[in-house]
């Protein structure tokens, strides 16, 4: 048995030039190809082991959102407020997977994994995904937020 959002009923919102309510029940994205693929994600000297992931192609998402050629980034951000602003050229062939096929639970989906995404940019329990853009000048660091915990 695989770990999936199937039961948790979650919703994931897609932005752009236009807006996607995106069921993660994988019953649910049946218009969608859904894909397997495998990704390490690291965040710590003890992590980075390749998992099995499977989602949809978030160039699929952007595709249905239209997203077009004045956009430079993606926000994606989570559930407990962590967000990554990630270039579209890097984002574009990652994953936002629904579903573990090689685990029984899996509490960080739906999660955005991608084989040119380093840990910092790799977002469990994702809640919003949307296209900006950045000026020049601008970094993609100042949209990105790690939320701090209480000690």
């Amino acid at each position: 048995m695989s770990a999936s959002t199937e039961d948790s009923g979650g919703r994931v919102v897609v932005t752009s030039t236009r807006q996607l309510l995106l069921p993660t029940n994988t019953s649910y994205l049946q218009e969608f190809e859904l894909h397997t693929e495998v990704h390490s994600v690291s965040r710590g000297p003890s992590d980075g082991e390749p998992r099995q992931w499977r989602g949809v192609k978030i160039e699929a998402l952007l595709s249905r959102v239209e997203a077009g050629d004045r956009w430079t980034h993606l926000l994606v951000t989570g559930s407990d407020g962590y967000r990554a602003c990630v270039s579209l050229d890097t984002a574009f062939d990652a994953l936002l997977a629904v579903e573990r096929p090689d685990v029984q639970q899996e509490p960080t989906l739906p999660r955005f994994v991608g084989a040119e995404l380093d840990g910092t940019e790799s977002v469990a329990s994702v809640d919003r995904i949307e296209t900006i853009k950045l000026d020049p000048d601008e970094s993609a660091s100042e949209y990105a937020s790690r939320p701090t915990t209480d000690s």
